[in-house]
């Protein structure tokens, strides 16, 4: 059975990242955009702006150049789960 996340702990968090079902082994932030787990954390502590989008369950943090969808996967706020990862456009 393959691993279904990779996680990075960085600065006392826990950043989680799924793996993609096609192709499979890849990371889906790196399958789908071409970015590694240190783009998003960055974005995460570098972000200027942040959303609660309610709708769909999750926050919005932007960069000048990127942006990431995520949440917390626990009480304590420690745990991340990084949904995407992504190139913003103007």
């Amino acid at each position: 059975m393959s691993k279904k996340y990779e996680v990075v702990r960085y600065e006392g968090y826990e950043f989680f990242f799924k793996y993609d079902m096609d192709p499979p082994g890849m990371l889906h932030i790196y399958a789908r955009g071409l970015f590694q787990p240190e783009d998003a954390i960055e974005v995460w502590f570098e972000g200027t702006e942040e959303v609660e989008n309610t709708d769909n369950n999750r926050f919005e943090t932007y960069t000048d150049t990127r942006g990431i969808y995520w949440y917390w996967l626990d009480a304590k706020q420690t745990k991340i789960m990084i949904i995407s990862c992504f190139q913003r456009t103007s």
